[in-house]
Formats: C-alpha cells, sequence, structure tokens
C-alpha cells in the first residue's frame, strides 16, 4: 500500500488480507458471494436492531450511535469482500456507481414530470 492510493483502493487491499486469513478465497466464487452478502445483510439488521426494542415494554430502546457506526462498517467489511470477490477495481466501482446514481436522478425527474 502506498500513500497516494486512493481511501477505498487502501480499503480494498486491507479487506483483501482480512479475507485472505478467513479462508474466503479457498471457498468457491458463488459460496463465498452468497455468503459474504447473506453476512453483510446481518450485520445491517444488527445496525437498527435497537429498534425492535419499540414493542418490549419492559426494555427501553436505545439509540446507540457508536454502535450503529460499528455494524455500519462490519457491513461495509463485507461490502468490501464481495467487491474482491468480483474483482472490481476503484476506476469500475466509481463508474458504475455514477451510473447508477444518475440513473436514478433520472427516473426522480420522470416522476417528477409525470402526469
Amino acid at each position: 500500500l502506498h500513500l497516494s492510493d486512493s481511501m477505498i483502493t487502501r480499503h480494498l487491499a486491507l479487506q483483501r488480507k482480512l479475507s485472505d486469513a478467513c479462508g474466503v478465497g479457498l471457498l468457491d466464487e458463488h459460496e463465498a458471494l452468497v455468503i459474504t452478502a447473506m453476512a453483510g445483510a446481518k450485520e445491517f439488521m444488527e445496525a437498527v436492531d435497537f429498534f425492535n426494542d419499540k414493542t418490549k415494554p419492559w426494555k427501553k430502546p436505545s439509540f446507540d450511535r457508536h454502535h450503529i457506526v460499528e455494524e455500519l462498517i462490519d457491513v461495509y467489511h463485507f461490502l468490501l469482500q464481495a467487491l474482491n470477490i468480483l474483482e472490481v477495481d476503484e476506476d469500475e466501482l466509481d463508474r458504475v456507481y455514477c451510473e447508477k446514481r444518475n440513473k436514478n436522478f433520472q427516473r426522480i425527474k420522470e416522476k417528477l414530470n409525470a402526469p
């Protein structure tokens, strides 16, 4: 890693090393992707799990920003892992992100101008 690397490139490389240490590369690509996606979804649910306490009168729901950020970092780890499994680099990530963002803005514009 070099100081000139972008943050996302650094994170992808760091996650690749962590994934290697966890044996992700030993799995079939499709199996690794499904396991990674399911783990990411689980972490996303853990980020908002405090909300489930609203239907439990014996518990007091508490919004813990630090805990939520930690869970979202776990989600980010699994997102980076999925991108690595699919061999998505920074350029492809930026290009596809921008294409999708523009498409979504176009959808909004079409809906707002619809009769």
